[in-house]
């Protein structure tokens, strides 16, 4: 028999913010502003990295520039 898994989106890598044990990305809203979202990551490698859960499908997420917008997130907070 073969094991099939659920659907899950992938982002690159560079998309991912760490704080701790938890994981982000930033995903920008229709009037462009970009909002930091927990995500629970899975499998990846040095390119691709499979979000779990927390990311719907089609959204559009910060793949450059993250580091920048964590520092700006952190700044306000």
């Amino acid at each position: 028999p073969l094991l099939r898994s659920a659907p899950a989106s992938a982002v690159p890598a560079s998309a991912s913010a760490r704080q701790g044990t938890r994981a982000y990305v930033f995903v920008r809203t229709v009037d462009g502003v970009f909002h930091r979202r927990p995500v629970v990551l899975g499998p990846g490698d040095d390119r691709i990295v499979t979000v779990l859960d927390g990311l719907e499908p089609g959204a559009t997420v910060a793949v450059a520039g993250v580091a920048g917008l964590q520092t700006a997130w952190a700044s306000i907070r």
